[in-house]
């Protein structure tokens, strides 16, 4: 399967855990930035005006965000690290979208 879609396994493992959102609190999540601007959640509002930065650098538009930028990302918003991994989870990249080259760290 890995083979076929053309990513490594832990990779196809750490997303299949974000879908299921399973082990959040010690799992960097992908998040599609395009997809995240595109929400209007009032609680993370915040969050779109991260995303349309983040896009500036990184055009493609995935970036890869590890627990503790999420931890303090929650706490920049006054979220929970648990509430604001979820709310990421919702806008995983589709598996087209993932590429293992991407240097897309927070």
């Amino acid at each position: 399967m890995c083979r076929a879609l053309g990513v490594s396994a832990p990779l196809l493992m750490g997303l299949a855990l974000q879908r299921a959102r399973i082990y959040l609190d010690n799992l960097s999540v992908r998040v599609d930035l395009r997809a995240l601007l595109a929400d209007s959640t009032a609680e993370f509002r915040w969050m779109t005006m991260w995303a349309h930065n983040k896009l500036i650098q990184h055009p493609d538009g995935i970036v890869e965000i590890p627990p503790v930028a999420v931890r303090e990302l929650a706490t920049m918003i006054g979220s929970s690290h648990r509430d604001l991994a979820a709310y990421f989870t919702r806008f995983t990249p589709e598996s087209d979208q993932i590429s293992e080259n991407e240097e897309d760290r927070v």
